[in-house]
C-alpha cells in the first residue's frame, strides 16, 4: 500500500492521533513509576511501556474493557479515565466508537481500520529504519514477508523472492497488515513512533518498503517534535555527568521484552 494514502486515511480518521496520545501517555506513566535506585531496571521499563501502550490503545479507540455502543460513548467514563492524568484526558481524541475494533493477529495484538491492521513492535532508540525481522516473532517475520504491492482479487500478496526461502507464510495474513514502530532512550527520555510497511530480505535491502515517523514528545518536554525521521546515527549523547547502572546490550534487553508475538 502506497505510503501517502495509508497515512492520509489514517491521519484523516483520527487514527493516528489517537497512536501519538496513546504513546505519550503510555511513556509518561512509565518514566514516572520508573525508579532505578527501587531496583527497577531497563526490561522492566520496557515491557512496562508497551503494555501501557497497549492499554493506552485499547483505551482511546474503545476496545476491550473499554467498549461502548454507538450512542453512549459518554457511559464508563470512571473506567475509561481511571489512573490517566488530567493532561491526557482533556488531549485524549475522541473516536466515534467503532471505528477501530481490536482484532489480534495469532495472539499479537492488533488494531483494525476497516481492512487494514496495526501491529506493534519495539526497535532500538535512532535505529527504527533498522528493524531486523529476522529476529523477530514467527508473526512479526510473516507481516515483514507482505508485498509491497495489492492486488484487489487477491488480497495480500507476498513477495515471491522471499518465499522461496520461506515457502509457507507462517500466519494466514487475512488483512493488510501495517507495523506501528517504538522506541525510547532510557537516559535522555526521547521517544520515536513510526508507521510503516515492513519489508524482510534475507538478500539484503532496507527493512521497510516505507516508513513514516510521527509526532512524540520526550517526558516532560513542552514541544512535540514534528514528525520528521531523525538523522541516522548513535543516539544523541547526555552532556550532563549521569550515574547509569547499565549492563552491556541492555537496551536491546529492554526491547526484547516488549516486542510481543
Amino acid at each position: 500500500m502506497g505510503e501517502a494514502e495509508v497515512v492520509g486515511v489514517l491521519r484523516s480518521v483520527g487514527v493516528l492521533g489517537a497512536v501519538e496520545w496513546a504513546y505519550d501517555s503510555a511513556v509518561s506513566r512509565a518514566l514516572n513509576d520508573y525508579a532505578p535506585r527501587a531496583g527497577y531496571d531497563e526490561q522492566w521499563l520496557g515491557q512496562s511501556r508497551y503494555v501501557l501502550f497497549r492499554d493506552r490503545l485499547d483505551r482511546v479507540f474503545g476496545c476491550v474493557d473499554y467498549v461502548v455502543g454507538p450512542g453512549d460513548e459518554h457511559l464508563g467514563r470512571d473506567e475509561l479515565y481511571a489512573e490517566l492524568t488530567d493532561g491526557d484526558i482533556t488531549s485524549m481524541p475522541s473516536l466515534a466508537a467503532g471505528t477501530v475494533q481490536r482484532k489480534d493477529l495469532n495472539s499479537s495484538p492488533g488494531w483494525v481500520y476497516g481492512d487494514w491492521r496495526l501491529l506493534l513492535t519495539s526497535g532500538d532508540f535512532g535505529r527504527l529504519q533498522r528493524i531486523p525481522w529476522a529476529q523477530k516473532s514467527p508473526t512479526k517475520q510473516a507481516v515483514a514477508r507482505q508485498s509491497g504491492r495489492t492486488d484487489p482479487q487477491q488480497g495480500v500478496l507476498f513477495d515471491a523472492a522471499e518465499l522461496l526461502n520461506h515457502p509457507e507464510p507462517t500466519v494466514d495474513l487475512d488483512l493488510h497488515t501495517f507495523v506501528i514502530a517504538h522506541a525510547l532512550h532510557p537516559v535522555t527520555h526521547q521517544t520515536e513512533l513510526a508507521i510503516g510497511l515492513p519489508r524482510r530480505s534475507d538478500r539484503g535491502g532496507g527493512s521497510w518498503h516505507w516508513l513514516r515517523y510521527l509526532k512524540t514528545r520526550p517526558h516532560g518536554a513542552e514541544d512535540w517534535n514534528d514528525g520528521i525521521a531523525p538523522p541516522s546515527g548513535p543516539a544523541v549523547p547526555v552532556t550532563d555527568p549521569v550515574v547509569k547502572r547499565r549492563t552491556h546490550g541492555a537496551e536491546r534487553a529492554n526491547d526484547r521484552a516488549s516486542d510481543e508475538r
